[in-house]
């Protein structure tokens, strides 16, 4: 089965801020949601919510990308494609040393794809093997996504990182 999980939050009527987060998955080949759960703003997206049977191939974005979660995917026998930052989920050589992953995305080439074969270590300290998979935005793209994100963080009253704004590429 390929699914797709996410959550999206809910607002009462004139209040401000997240007063409530809806976790769903869907199910694509059948084309239907598989799972529901509704939860106070502090109900964080995370993997454990779902059930997986071996095989699945579960799809998210980076607020799925940690640790516990990820481990649980692979506690069922079932697969992900989840997106990640540059800081979230922590990553490890295959040697268990340290994986410097903006080091590792500078090598790649303008519009180029790559792989890096490493693995994170879950809540317990197993090594898990994954594949991190990449691709260079063009220089164009970058810029404006950079554009982006300075002016969301301006809007929430943030400063950015210099690494977040390296990773826009």
């Amino acid at each position: 089965r390929l699914r797709l999980v996410d959550a999206t939050t809910v607002n009462r009527p004139r209040t401000h801020g997240t007063d409530f987060r809806i976790h769903f998955s869907m199910n694509l080949k059948s084309s239907r949601v598989d799972h529901v759960e509704i939860t106070d703003a502090k109900g964080g997206e995370t993997l454990k919510r779902f059930q997986f049977v071996p095989g699945d191939l579960v799809v998210g974005d980076r607020g799925y990308a940690h640790r516990a979660g990820l481990q649980s995917v692979i506690d069922a026998g079932a697969h992900f494609v989840i997106r990640t930052n540059w800081q979230n989920l922590p990553l490890e050589s295959r040697d268990g040393t340290p994986f410097d992953i903006l080091a590792a995305l500078r090598t790649i080439g303008e519009a180029a794809p790559a792989e890096f074969e490493v693995q994170f270590r879950g809540p317990g300290g197993k090594a898990f093997p994954v594949r991190l998979v990449a691709i260079r935005r063009s220089e164009s793209a970058a810029e404006k996504t950079r554009k982006e994100v300075i002016r969301e963080s301006k809007k929430k009253g943030r400063v950015v990182d210099t690494r977040t704004l390296e990773s826009a590429g």
